[in-house]
């Protein structure tokens, strides 16, 4: 059985996992017989073709029951088992514990992912193992170190990527895993080995374009670089990808680099002709346009911000049914708050304040149907920082997140520290992990509401692994900066 129709049927198992599907089923839609699917199933998996739906089904009942505010019955039931007791017995031979009992845990372990194949033989092995810790790091982003785990397959997947003679499916998984524990050099090695093969011109702007993005990490000193990929990308790439180039931040931010005048504008010029008006590529334009907000507002120049938001304001209106359409709105009034207070409109603050807090209760009312809209999207394969990456549909938790954490910020710098806090908790509630900067923006609202040190000193020791990691992160934050030589209020953190 090839590969590609081995992982159609995994995808067809996915969308079927609360639905009364026989092994009939599955085998009429990969046009196999049922003991050939079962003996490629057992050779590929080491487990059979019903234990892995068993499976699934349980680890994704286990993923509701920490997420979801569901009986335990009612969990049961969309998961296709008929009583509480059936599912309790399955449940505890996976996990060892019952489904109360997990769910008092309030962590994921144990989670068997969906495995979808891109290698042969013994690369599945390694695969499926780096899968399952990808999996536990989605569900446990604030306590799981995801680069303490995945260091210890960095030799192994270098060897990987060299026995695969690297092909794009190796290169791609081998930079994914070394991206994640930042080896970067060993990533900028693995694609200049990539380029000295024969590639397509789409595989050559995916490999050029990453090095760039890798090795401007390691110097301040793009311009160069830059315009080089730019020319080329312009002479080698259809028109509709070039817009893959200019929707990150960063690249975007390296463009206002340039000094001469008369190229920054043919770039920008460039940017803005073939803003192509297709579905396919509007995800892509609105990543560009935001970026291009952000050039403009970090280099302050705000009225051409204004200008740039106006055009990110009518690509988000485009398909208000998007997945993405949420995420884009707040993404658009977070911008335009942000540049409204530097030109001191402090109406408009508090007009697009308003907006922000009716879009996320709004989005928070819908957020299930997106959640299903999600799901049942065809999935596309992509590759690391591919076009295809960039205009993909965004998970609806992980986009909630994004712009619930990136308002309480923003509030915060606005002064509303009671609304900040508002924002900042809602977060903190989704399982979010606040990094040091973000969580000194909430204590430092915490304090200016309170005055009172005991609630700070607390909320400070909740957030311990921050603590482990940079015990004087909090000291950085200015409305904390008479706390950080009180003895009373050390002794309370540090006791």
């Amino acid at each position: 059985m090839e590969i590609k129709r081995f992982n159609e049927m995994i995808d067809y198992i996915e969308e079927h996992l609360t639905e009364d599907i026989s092994l009939e089923d599955i085998a009429n839609f990969a046009y196999f017989s049922l003991p050939h699917i079962h003996r490629i199933f057992k050779d590929l998996m080491d487990y059979t073709l019903k234990e892995y739906i068993r499976k699934r089904r349980l680890s994704e009942a286990a993923i509701d029951l920490i997420y979801k505010d569901m009986k335990v019955i009612d969990i049961a039931i969309k998961y296709q088992y008929n009583s509480n007791e059936s599912f309790t017995r399955a449940f505890k031979q996976l996990f060892g514990v019952t489904p109360v009992e997990y769910r008092k845990n309030e962590k994921l372990f144990g989670i068997v992912p969906k495995h979808n194949i891109k290698k042969e033989g013994k690369d599945l092995k390694l695969l499926n193992e780096i899968e399952v810790i990808f999996e536990q790091f989605r569900h446990n982003p604030s306590t799981f170190n995801l680069k303490m785990k995945l260091s210890q397959y960095k030799e192994k997947v270098i060897e990987e990527v060299k026995s695969n003679n690297y092909n794009k499916d190796s290169v791609n998984f081998a930079v994914e895993v070394l991206f994640r524990i930042g080896q970067h050099e060993e990533m900028i090695n693995i694609f200049n080995q990539y380029l000295t093969k024969e590639l397509d011109v789409e595989d050559e702007a995916w490999a050029r374009y990453n090095l760039f993005m890798l090795k401007r990490k390691a110097t301040n000193d793009v311009k160069e670089d830059l315009v080089s990929l730019f020319e080329w990308i312009i002479s080698n790439l259809p028109k509709e990808k070039w817009y893959w180039i200019t929707s990150n931040a960063s690249m975007m931010l390296d463009i206002f680099l340039i000094k001469d005048e008369d190229k920054l504008i043919s770039i920008i010029d460039y940017i803005r002709k073939y803003s192509i008006d297709s579905p396919e590529n509007r995800h892509i334009r609105f990543e560009t346009s935001r970026s291009l907000t952000l050039a403009y507002y970090r280099n302050k120049q705000y009225e051409q911000c204004l200008q740039e938001l106006d055009n990110l304001e009518k690509i988000v209106n485009e398909d208000h049914g998007d997945i993405n359409y949420y995420f884009e709105k707040g993404e658009f009034f977070n911008r335009k708050m942000m540049v409204a207070y530097e030109l001191k409109d402090l109406y408009l603050v508090d007009e697009l304040i308003n907006k922000m807090v009716h879009l996320i209760d709004d989005w928070r009312i819908n957020f299930n149907d997106l959640c299903t809209k999600y799901k049942n999207k065809p999935k596309v394969k992509y590759y690391f920082r591919s076009y295809e990456e960039v205009n993909q549909n965004r998970e609806p938790y992980k986009a909630f997140r994004c712009i619930n954490h990136n308002f309480a910020c923003i509030l915060y710098h606005l002064k509303r520290y009671k609304l900040a806090i508002t924002y900042f908790e809602i977060s903190i509630d989704l399982k979010s992990q606040l990094n040091p900067y973000s969580c000194g923006l909430y204590l430092g609202s915490l304090w200016e509401v309170t005055k009172d040190k005991t609630v700070v000193a607390n909320k400070i020791l909740e957030q311990k692994r921050l603590l482990e990691n940079n015990p004087n992160y909090w000291k950085r934050v200015p409305e904390l900066k008479q706390l950080t030589e009180d003895n009373q209020f050390k002794k309370l953190i540090y006791q």
